[in-house]
């Protein structure tokens, strides 16, 4: 399956995350790996990339240059769009 395998964070009233704060989603009172869920996809949706070439003499000059828009990244448990 090509996607993350994580704890769901736990808000408070106004939205903002409790840190430190994971979901009990089976409802057994204890955080375990049972609570993990699947969540969406590593991979980038678009994948795009630009390569050029010049030559002159015994001169030349190249550039590649790829973007991955919109790809979800997960650093040290908390999610967050770059």
């Amino acid at each position: 399956m090509n996607s993350f395998w994580v704890f769901q964070q736990a808000y408070d009233r106004n939205g903002r995350a409790i840190e430190n704060a994971v979901v009990d989603r089976n409802g057994d009172g204890q955080i375990t790996n049972a609570d993990r869920y699947f969540y969406k996809s590593p991979a980038p949706p678009v994948t795009m990339g630009l390569a050029s070439r010049l030559e002159h003499n015994n001169w030349d000059f190249s550039f590649f240059i790829t973007c991955e828009p919109r790809q979800l990244c997960i650093r040290r448990n908390w999610l967050r769009f770059p």
